[in-house]
């Protein structure tokens, strides 16, 4: 039995939760056990279900409430443990590196999850700074894509091939367009037949944008024949509710939260909107495309997401009324949203593909 421990990470509905969560389901369990840690006494949305598959979950003191009470309850863990690896999410986990050193565990992953284009100069020299220290103290650098390893690692490093790329893989089926489910939700929401769905699956946050999203909504041309639908909870939701209220859409617009039924809301949608100002590889991308979906984006996202075609990157600078219209122009495009989860099967971000590469990956480092 191979012992991996992850850190740190909230077990909500956030990317990396969300990628070691179907990478575990998609393991032989039997040979493989993922423990991990998370800061905060908050329990996520998706903890149960780690929990159910094996896992354990320890909750510890956040470092910047109590700096000594958080690296000694993660040494303890550590130390109790008895980890052949430990493998830490976004550098900023830099602290599980270290200890995982001091506490003499051999294999050390640094993943980077990330890519931050427009940094100021003093977080920039802050970045590099921890970066200098997680490269000294992992033993193996990987990221989830090509972007998020040169943002994190240098191109030196990356083009000499010493990063490892590690997809966002999915379930490509559990994410198939169901017409069952698109019809029950549009009934259960009370959505008229000729309505259209817009739909954003993320964290409200600064990071995703959701903001420019219902500035982009408030504007859209025949906003009576559209919904807009929010998948997510995090620290702007209640700014974001009062915004709907100050542009008066707040009737077509819905917050729905952290949710477990994403693959059917994704059936349910006409659209998906991710107009993030920065991000590494979104698995909502990944999740989107396996549904069928068009998807508008930020040109900020990587281009390595588009696997279907079905992905249209522009920029936040062309406002909000260029962006009103892409919307109604794909939307008005009727594309066969069926084809597209099968030209992703067997690829890079088909789970059952990727979740034995890992395991080969982790047999290999030890």
């Amino acid at each position: 039995m191979i012992k991996v421990l992850h850190l740190y990470t909230a077990l909500d509905d956030g990317g990396v939760e969300r990628f070691l969560l179907n990478y575990y389901q998609g393991m032989e369990r039997n040979n493989f056990k993922f423990d991990i840690i998370v800061p905060g006494s908050h329990i996520g949305i998706l903890e149960q279900q780690f929990i159910d598959l094996g896992c354990n979950v320890y909750h510890v003191e956040r470092f910047s409430d109590n700096p000594v009470k958080n690296i000694r309850e993660t040494a303890s863990v550590i130390q109790k443990g008895h980890y052949d690896i430990i493998h830490c999410h976004g550098y900023k986990s830099v602290e599980g590196l270290l200890l995982g050193w001091i506490l003499g565990i051999k294999t050390r992953i640094i993943h980077s999850h990330m890519v931050v284009p427009n940094e100021s100069i003093l977080t920039k020299f802050k970045r590099k700074i921890i970066v200098s220290f997680c490269k000294l103290f992992a033993t193996y650098w990987w990221a989830c894509g090509t972007d998020a390893g040169k943002w994190l690692y240098g191109n030196r490093e990356f083009e000499c091939g010493r990063i490892t790329v590690v997809p966002n893989a999915i379930n490509i089926d559990t994410y198939r367009f169901n017409l069952t489910a698109r019809n029950q939700l549009r009934k259960q929401f009370n959505v008229p037949s000729n309505m259209k769905i817009i739909g954003n699956v993320a964290r409200l946050s600064a990071q995703k944008n959701q903001g420019f999203l219902l500035d982009v909504f408030a504007g859209i041309p025949n906003r009576e024949n559209y919904m807009l639908f929010l998948v997510g909870s995090g620290e702007l939701e209640a700014e974001l509710k009062a915004k709907i209220v100050e542009l008066h859409i707040q009737d077509n617009v819905h917050f729905l939260g952290s949710r477990t039924d994403v693959p059917d809301l994704l059936s349910m949608f006409d659209i998906f909107l991710l107009p993030s100002k920065f991000e590494g590889l979104p698995v909502s991308l990944v999740e989107a495309q396996a549904a069928g979906l068009p998807c508008l984006v930020s040109n900020t996202i990587t281009s390595e997401v588009n696997v279907t075609g079905n992905i249209k990157y522009i920029s936040l600078n062309l406002g909000i009324d260029r962006w009103g219209k892409e919307i109604t122009q794909m939307i008005a495009k009727n594309n066969d949203r069926s084809l597209c989860g099968e030209k992703m099967k067997n690829g890079m971000f088909d789970i059952f593909a990727q979740s034995d590469n890992l395991q080969k990956l982790y047999l290999n480092i030890l």
